[in-house]
C-alpha cells in the first residue's frame, strides 16, 4: 500500500491518507 502511494502521490497531498491507506 505504501509503494502505491508513493506512486500515485495522494501521500504527498496528504501524509495522513497514505498511513490510513
Amino acid at each position: 500500500i505504501i509503494m502505491a502511494k508513493q506512486a500515485g502521490g495522494p501521500k504527498r497531498d496528504a501524509p495522513a491518507a497514505m498511513d490510513e491507506d
